[in-house]
């Protein structure tokens, strides 16, 4: 079972199959992928994304969450931990790296006006 977290302003849960269309989205903003990519994901690659995300639960009992703004309902990106076997040796596979991706909307007119991850 993947824990829901809440706080004041946002909900982290698990993803839903509704939740792709918005996922993918987030991950086409060529200002989201300027630091992480470069260039806007194409849609398979990001649905490819989203099942690992789902997989990386099941298999390693933890992953990333949907973020949602209690507010509106709205998901804004996705935070959480994972395991990228990035080839860089043993003792860094060994453990797991965190994360987060957040749309445009919400770094510029909501969560980092606001403080940021602290204020989340």
């Amino acid at each position: 079972m993947i824990p829901v977290i809440e706080t004041a302003l946002l909900r982290l849960r698990p993803f839903r199959r509704e939740d792709f269309p918005a996922f993918a989205a987030i991950w086409q903003e060529p200002e989201v992928m300027r630091f992480i990519g470069g260039k806007p994901r194409p849609i398979a690659e990001s649905w490819g994304t989203f099942l690992r995300i789902a997989g990386s639960w099941a298999l390693e009992g933890y992953g990333q969450w949907a973020v949602e703004r209690k507010a509106n309902g709205a998901l804004i990106g996705q935070t959480g931990f994972f395991t990228a076997m990035r080839g860089l040796g043993a003792d860094f596979e060994a453990s797991p790296e965190s994360g987060w991706v957040f749309t445009t909307a919400a770094q510029r007119a909501w969560l980092w006006p606001r403080g940021g991850s602290g204020r989340a």
